[in-house]
């Protein structure tokens, strides 16, 4: 809520930090374009490889216990 003087000091402060410039951050930089076909691929079959891992660590896991 505003005080009596106009702008609350969180209002004051979101201001401020508005006009600062902050960098990139750096996972933005490194992240390799999403729009070419080569790399959608990529993206595919590393996805499948992760859900297969998981699949084996679980199906090990299971027979384990066995």
């Amino acid at each position: 809520m505003p005080g009596r003087r106009g702008m609350g000091r969180l209002a004051r402060a979101g201001r401020r930090a508005r006009r600062l410039r902050r960098p990139e951050p750096a996972a933005a930089q490194l992240a390799p374009p999403t729009g070419s076909v080569g790399s959608a691929g990529v993206y595919a079959v590393g996805g499948g490889l992760v859900v297969v891992a998981g699949g084996a660590a679980a199906w090990l896991r299971k027979r384990k216990k066995a």
